[in-house]
């Protein structure tokens, strides 16, 4: 199968790969723009370098994957709209999953995933030691989101490390050992296949985790 990658949880990341039955995983293109907030911009000019560099067409794929989150409502949107709008095109599968889960992939032991949630905050999850994506205990807590001091706590109790781009923005939570793998077009793949072997679902259901900044309003106010 080739797969046409998505991901809009930070900045924009795409890329083509293709997964052999039975057969190791090949990257055919990779592309990241990491500026948080240009995704409607860079989305669609990304996927057709994507496809340029892998030398194929739209019609050539077999199924599209995107990162849902957890991540800001807007950035999010743009990246799981794009892909359900591309694979209806092309006439293909779309399947999601964590962009959480896409960084754990690239790991090994026992991690918990950090990404920017803004507002001195952190989207997080914890992963096992030697489970993968497709063991339904492979995530032992979350997702979440909430305050650096949330995931300490969590690692004063745990044996584990803290990866990914939290470590970076919050120094406190690196030691010996963290890393700071992003979301790959090998990793929403990897984690998408593992899953459709064993017929776990991958909804396209985006993980917000907070209420919306935007309020009903109830009628204007009386002058007085």
């Amino acid at each position: 199968m080739r797969w046409l990658a998505i991901d809009t949880s930070g900045g924009t990341t795409v890329g083509v790969v293709e997964a052999p039955d039975g057969g190791a995983l090949l990257e055919l293109s990779s592309l990241r723009n990491p500026d948080p907030r240009g995704h409607v911009e860079a989305l669609t000019p990304m996927i057709g370098r994507a496809l340029e560099e892998a030398g194929l067409r739209p019609s050539d794929l077999d199924a599209v994957v995107a990162g849902t989150g957890p991540a800001p409502f807007t950035g999010l949107r743009v990246g799981i709209a794009s892909a359900v709008a591309f694979a209806r095109g092309a006439g293909c599968d779309v399947r999601g999953v964590s962009s959480l889960d896409a960084i754990a992939w690239a790991t090994t032991g026992s991690v918990v995933v950090t990404t920017d949630a803004r507002r001195r905050e952190v989207y997080w999850a914890a992963y096992a030691s030697g489970l993968g994506p497709a063991d339904e205990d492979w995530c032992v807590h979350g997702p979440a989101v909430g305050p650096p001091s949330d995931v300490l706590d969590w690692l004063s109790t745990h044996r584990a490390r803290a990866v990914g781009p939290g470590t970076t923005l919050y120094p406190e939570l690196a030691s010996e050992g963290s890393e700071e793998p992003t979301v790959t077009p090998m990793g929403l793949v990897a984690v998408a296949c593992a899953r459709k072997r064993v017929g776990a679902p991958t909804p396209l259901a985006p993980m917000y985790l907070r209420r919306p900044d935007v309020h009903v309003g109830t009628g204007r106010k009386r002058a007085t």
